[in-house]
C-alpha cells in the first residue's frame, strides 16, 4: 500500500474517531451541515424561480446607495458554496487536532456553527431583498 492511502486511511480512521468521541465535534458538525441544507434550500425556493423572468437579481444592498450590485442568480448560490467550504476546512481542521490539542477541535466546532449561521442570515437577507 502507498504512503499516501495509508495516510487517508488513518485520516478517516481519526474523523471516525472524532465522531464517537467528541459529542461536541458531532453536534457542531451536524448542525452546521443542517444550516448548509437551509441555505442551500432558500435560494432554490426563491431565487430560481425568478430566473426566467429576471436574467440579473439584486445580490448586494448598502444603507447609504440602496441596491448596489446585481448579478446573474447563480451567484446567490456563492453564500452557501463558502459555506461547505468551511465545513469542509472545519472538519478536516478538527480531525488534524484530533489527538493533540483538543481546545482547538472546540474552537474549530463552536466557530463553524457561528460562521454557518452568519451566512444563513446573509442569505435570508438576499432572499428578502429579492422579493
Amino acid at each position: 500500500m502507498s504512503r499516501t492511502r495509508k495516510r487517508v486511511k488513518q485520516f478517516f480512521k481519526t474523523f471516525r474517531e472524532l465522531i464517537v468521541a467528541s459529542p461536541l465535534s458531532r453536534w457542531t458538525l451536524l448542525a452546521s451541515f443542517l444550516i448548509f441544507l437551509a441555505m442551500l434550500a432558500l435560494p432554490i425556493w426563491r431565487v430560481v424561480p425568478l430566473a426566467s423572468t429576471k436574467p440579473f437579481i439584486p445580490l448586494h444592498y448598502n444603507i447609504y446607495f440602496g441596491v448596489d450590485r446585481f448579478g446573474p442568480w447563480e451567484q446567490a448560490f456563492v453564500i452557501p458554496a463558502l459555506g461547505l467550504l468551511f465545513w469542509f476546512i472545519s472538519a478536516i481542521m478538527q480531525t488534524i487536532f484530533f489527538r493533540k490539542e483538543k481546545l482547538l477541535v472546540r474552537f474549530f466546532a463552536m466557530s463553524t456553527v457561528f460562521i454557518e449561521l452568519i451566512f444563513l442570515v446573509a442569505i435570508i437577507l438576499l432572499i428578502l431583498l429579492n422579493i
